[in-house]
Parts: C-alpha cells; structure tokens; sequence
C-alpha cells in the first residue's frame, strides 16, 4: 500500500502513552518493556516532543543503534579495504600481483552491484533488524574465512571467497543511514545521525590505513632499508626467493591482522543477534509514521525522477571515483620519491579521519539552515576541485615535489568530497519522498559501485599505468557541478513535517494497554 504526501495527515494516529511527567515546555514519558521485532524487552526513558498539540517520541536508545550500526559499518569497509594499505608486503610474501590486490578491491564493488536491489528490498520489505543480521552474519563468516590456516598458494582462494561474503554484506549496511535516521531520529538530528552513520564506513577505512601498516611491517633488505616494488632489489624478493624467515615473520603479521578483524565482526554480529529493534514503538516524527511507496512503485518513481538522477549521478561519479582511488595510494605514490607504504597509509588515514570529521560539521551546519543543500554541495565541489588540481601538478612534478604538500592536497580534498556524502543521501531522499529511505539509497550506493567497479575494471589491464587514475578522478569531480546545477532543490519530507505539525489540533493521548 503507498501513500501520497497529502494523505499523510490520515495515516499518523494518535500516540499512546503510560506515565506522563510534565517539565515546563517539554512532557517525559516512560514506556514499560517495549517488545520490537523480535528485540528483547528493555525499559527505556523517552521524551515527547510537543509542538502544536502533536506528540512524537524520541528514544535515548536510538544512541545505541547508532552506535552498533557505526560500528559494522566502520568493520566492513575496514575488512573491505585491508589489502591497498599493506599491498607492497602482501605482494611479495604471497606471491600476489597488482591484478590481485585490484582484484579483491573490486570483489566489493562487484558484489555490491549484483546484490544492491535484493537488500534494498529487504530493507523495505522486512525492516533494520531483518536486514543487519543477514549482513553482519555475511561480515562475519567472510571474515572467518579468511583467517582458514592454508598454505601459501591457497590463500589466494580464501581471500577471494573472505572478500565476496564481506562485499555481499555491505550493501544493506551501506543503504541504512537514511532509514535509520528516519526511524529513529527526530527532523532537526538527521542529517547530522545520517552523517554520523556514513561517515563511519570513511572512518573504516582509515582505520584500515592506519592499522594495516602498523601491524603489517614494510619488507626491509640486509641494510635495513625499506624494499619498495619499483626498486631494483625487489626482483630479490619475488615469490619463492624470499628468506623462509621473512616470510614466516610477515606472514604472522598479516595473519594478526586477520585475526584481530575477525573477532571484532564476531563480537558485534552477536551484539546485533542479541539487540538491534527494527523500530521504535512510537515514531520520533509525522513523516517516520507515513507509510512509503512500495518497493515497484518507488523504483519506478526513481527510473523517472530529475530529484532523483541529478543529484545521484554527481554523487556516484564523484565518489564512486574518489573512494577506489583513495585505496590505489600506495600504488599511486610509488613513482614518488620517499613515500612508500608508511606515507601512503598515514595520507590514507588522516585523509579519511578529516572526511569523517568535515562530515559532521557540514551535516550539523545543513541541519541548522534546515535546508540550503545544494548550495552547500556546489561550494565544498569547487573547493575540492581546486585541492585535486593541485594534488596533479604535483605528481606531474610541474610543482616541485613535498611530502608536506602532497599530505594537505590529499586531506583537503578527501576532507571536502567524504564531507558531501550524507548530504547527497539526504537530499535525495527529501526530494523523492515518499519513495522508502532504503529504496533511494541502496539504488544511489548502487550507482556508485557500478563506477567504481569500471574504475577497478580498467586497473586490472596489463600496463595500464598510473597516471591516468589521478586524470579520472578530476574529471568525474568536474562533472558534478553540471549536475548540481541542473538540480531543482526539493524538501518534500520535511515540508510534509511542517505541514502536519502546523496543521494537527492538540489531541488528548489515550492510555497504552
């Protein structure tokens, strides 16, 4: 059944309630043992937002699902992106290739492509808890597999099928942020719950640059000093010729890292097996409580919508792009002097590390204005545009080479482009509602794995080069702003909160059975 936005003031029923204490402006209540999908029983102290006489129900819990969701999130792009950050010891040690390393990059974007629409429809059909336990199962027993005592030249296998079971688990954790925030958080909170939740996945990933690198040790000679893939002396350290000792040692270290990843998806698969509701009792606005289009007609309502592709093709060609290439650092910096696997994984981590930061800073700033998101969106482009033309001309070396430059090139620009993500989410969804959140987003997160997947595609080529990923990259960030521009700005779900806030009498709560 859907539901048009001016039906909406029909389907919000009243609130029930149980014990009501009232504090000046605002009314508390306390709701005895809520039962929610399949969640265990759990008391929980609520406020009610009282505005024009309609009342709606914030949960403190919602802190905790945001939490427990931030937290798969961060873990499967970490599991995802393991491999870019430790590429120059992991190629050597196992015997592994660029192709390779590409390769099980690119099992992500695959995965996601072939399996987007199916947990978009379970995010629709059978809710948040239905669908992240199914991902944090899949995150879990790929992570597992990965840590399968092989030898050598069957690990290969267990990596590839490790990274296809975590690639099939990001795409109902990806999609969820807008949903999450819609079904638990207030008007004025998502955006910035929204951005919290994404950013989580960017956060993932420097994690994996930082903590990669640390426990994954560079490949040294007799000298001491660093093997990099593009010296002459890394022809001594190719596959079997490698000391059994130094193998042995790296070996350990990369089998560590598996180890640590793994337990940390087993401990919160259980979390989530043991509580994750799928909702709360009583929705936390008027638009949580409207009932959205079903699955056929809000993908058709997409196939059709400029509110949709306009703002959805600026955000898959732009970080879609950006997001592969970021992982490539370490094969990118090779042809520069002095930056090696270590350089390339603290570039990586702070890079991310600022996207998270920016991110919430710009979400809290949209949610203040509560609105003026494409202008947002168009001035943090340019800027990042003007931040990845400086990052060319030095690898052109038409600027003088620094580490120090090329460190502020990366973060800027990572910092402006991660800092837009939940910002294309909500505005996407504001303009198609009453499409469903998980509808949206899981065809938006598609698009931006389909461009990714054709990024990592062409990586794969024998003797493709270099350079040509930082050329990409400029180019897919410059077709943003047409897109933008031709965006016409909607908000038709917080409107439709106004509206029937403004428009409901006061009503009297009658008593919870």
């Amino acid at each position: 059944m859907s539901a048009d936005p001016s039906e909406a003031a029909a389907l919000i029923s009243p609130i029930s309630e149980s014990k009501n204490l009232t504090n000046k402006d605002h009314t508390y209540d306390t709701f005895s043992k809520p039962s929610v999908d399949g969640s265990v029983n759990q008391e929980d102290d609520s406020k009610i937002l009282s505005s024009s006489g309609q009342h709606y129900v914030v949960y403190t819990r919602r802190w905790y699902i945001l939490l427990v969701y931030a937290s798969m999130a961060f873990l499967q792009a970490a599991g995802w992106n393991t491999w870019g950050p430790i590429a120059d010891t992991a190629k050597p040690v196992l015997n592994w290739t660029d192709a390779d390393i590409a390769l099980l990059t690119n099992m992500g974007c695959i995965t996601y492509v072939l399996s987007a629409f199916v947990f978009a429809w379970l995010l629709d059909k059978k809710g948040l808890r239905t669908t992240l336990l199914i991902c944090s199962t899949l995150l879990m027993i790929g992570l597992v597999i990965r840590c399968f005592p092989v030898q050598v030249e069957y690990a290969k296998l267990t990596m590839n099928i490790g990274a296809l079971l975590i690639g099939f688990s990001a795409p109902g954790i990806n999609a969820a942020p807008p949903l999450v925030s819609a079904v638990w958080f207030p008007q004025y909170q998502r955006t910035t719950s929204t951005a919290i939740m994404a950013s989580s996945a960017y956060l993932g990933v420097a994690g994996s640059f930082l903590i990669g690198p640390l426990i994954v040790t560079d490949i040294t000679n007799t000298s001491g000093s660093r093997i990099l893939p593009f010296n002459e002396s890394y022809s001594d350290y190719d596959g079997e010729d490698i000391d059994p000792v130094i193998r042995s040692n790296h070996l350990r270290e990369i089998n560590t890292l598996l180890y640590i990843e793994c337990a940390v998806g087993v401990f919160f698969c259980l979390l989530i097996w043991a509580y994750f509701p799928a909702k709360p009792p009583s929705p936390p606005s008027a638009s949580a409580h409207v009932e959205r289009q079903d699955f056929m007609r809000g993908a058709a309502t997409l196939s059709r919508s400029s509110a949709f592709w306009m703002p959805a093709l600026a955000y898959a060609c732009s970080i879609g792009v950006y997001n592969v290439w970021t992982t490539q650092f370490d094969t990118i910096f090779q042809h520069l002097v002095g930056v090696g696997q270590n350089d390339a994984g603290w570039i990586g981590f702070y890079s991310n590390l600022a996207g998270v930061i920016a991110s919430l800073i710009f979400a809290r700033v949209v949610d203040y204005l509560g609105g003026q998101m494409k202008k947002v969106l168009i001035g943090i482009t340019v800027a990042a545009i003007i931040c990845l033309i400086w990052f060319l001309l030095i690898c052109l070396e038409i600027i003088s080479f620094n580490l120090v430059s090329l460190y502020i090139s990366c973060v800027v620009s990572s910092l402006l482009l991660n800092s837009t993500v939940p910002i294309y989410f909500e505005v996407t969804v504001e303009g198609v509602y009453p499409v469903a959140e998980g509808i949206t987003t899981g065809v938006l997160t598609w698009l931006l794995n389909v461009v990714g997947l054709f990024f990592l595609f062409v990586l794969m080529i024998p003797d493709v080069g270099i350079s040509w990923m930082n050329w990409t990259t400029l180019g897919a960030v410059v077709f943003t702003l047409p897109c933008l521009f031709l965006y016409k700005e909607r908000y038709n779900r917080s409107l439709q909160d106004t509206q029937i806030d403004e428009g409901i009498d006061n009503q009297s709560l009658p008593s919870q059975a």
